[in-house]
This record gives C-alpha cells, structure tokens and sequence, in this order.
C-alpha cells in the first residue's frame, strides 16, 4: 500500500491537485484513499489553499524541501485525521 505521496505541482498531464483528487475518490486502485499527499511547489500557491483544504492536502512543501521539513510536515498530518468525503473530493474544482 502507498502511504504517502511527494509530487510535483505542475506535472505534464496535470497538476498535484488534480493527482490528489485522483487518490482520493478512489479512482486510482490499489492506493488506499488516506495517504499523506505533498505537492511539492518552487512557490508557495495561495489560490490553490482552498481546493488544497477541500482535498484535505497533507501539507504544502516548498522546494528545497530539506528531510527536516519533510519530517515535520510528516509529523504535522499524522497528528490531523481526516474523514473520507468522496462527493465533496468529486466536486472540487481545480486548475
């Protein structure tokens, strides 16, 4: 099982929302719903912290991402818990 997930935020076929929403509704198999997800950014994205929230983002790392940061964030979404929410995960819109 895939527990957590460090992607790019501009992909060539998408984005990391896009990716998020993707593992969150499941349509990807055989990743379990619930991994921790990190679209790693060269910047900071505070019109994407909405769609992020909905999505219930694990963190946001901003490139370079030292293994102090990644850890913390690590730490940080492990101690918040998230309820699955397929239909409102379907109905974000993103980029």
């Amino acid at each position: 099982m895939v527990d957590y997930i460090i992607c790019d935020y501009n992909m060539d076929n998408g984005n990391g929302l896009q990716l998020l929403q993707t593992v969150r509704t499941g349509t990807v198999s055989p990743v379990r719903l619930d991994p921790l997800l990190y679209p790693f950014n060269s910047v900071s994205y505070h019109d994407t912290v909405g769609n992020a929230a909905r999505l219930d983002v694990s963190g946001d790392l901003v490139k370079p991402a030292t293994k102090e940061k990644i850890s913390e964030a690590t730490v940080k979404a492990h101690s918040r818990l998230i309820k699955i929410d397929i239909p409102r995960y379907q109905q974000a819109v993103l980029p």
